[in-house]
């Protein structure tokens, strides 16, 4: 349901955020027990679909009823009813809750010292490491096959190539 009121492929400020949390939440516990649709005759709706990862099985899912959205109309009336002081406090309070830029709150290191270590590890020598093991020791590759077996038929164990001509297989006799 958040990823509903703000989807992440757009940015927003906290204030932003915050206001899309609160109306996700209350969206969310207005619409959380919502019952099944009936029919005339007191049955349950149900849909029947057929999802591509079941390869044509059908799954019946049961239908609900249309979510519900009063809780706008409380906040919008709730909104008209109070008065500009209260509303100009509910802003600075949500201002004053802001927390200050990620970039901010780092500290960086001086561009100095930053260089220094760059051409520090540059000079550092660049030392050939051994290997491990001796080279007796080492294994020597299983050579891959480079062609395939024939295929021969399983009944009479004569070469498929020219298969049909056989006379005496048990599968050419039929």
């Amino acid at each position: 349901m958040l990823n509903h009121f703000s989807p992440k492929m757009i940015a927003y400020s906290f204030q932003g955020m915050y206001c899309r949390h609160i109306l996700a939440v209350c969206h969310f516990n207005c619409n959380l027990h919502r019952d099944e649709r009936t029919t005339e005759s007191d049955s349950a709706q149900i849909k029947v679909v057929y999802p591509k990862f079941k390869n044509g099985e059908a799954t019946v899912r049961s239908l609900r009823v249309l979510p519900n959205f009063d809780y706008v109309e409380e906040i919008f009336n709730c909104m008209l009813g109070a008065d500009e002081k209260k509303l100009d406090a509910a802003r600075d309070a949500l201002v004053k809750m802001t927390p200050a830029p990620m970039n901010t709150m780092l500290e960086k290191q001086p561009k100095e010292e930053a260089i220094q270590k760059h051409f520090q590890r540059k000079e550092k020598d660049v030392i050939n490491v051994p290997p491990t093991e001796l080279p007796t020791q080492v294994q020597t590759p299983v050579p891959q096959q480079t062609e395939r077996a024939k295929p021969h038929c399983k009944k009479c164990g004569n070469p498929m190539k020219g298969h049909a001509k056989v006379t005496n297989c048990p599968r050419n006799q039929k």
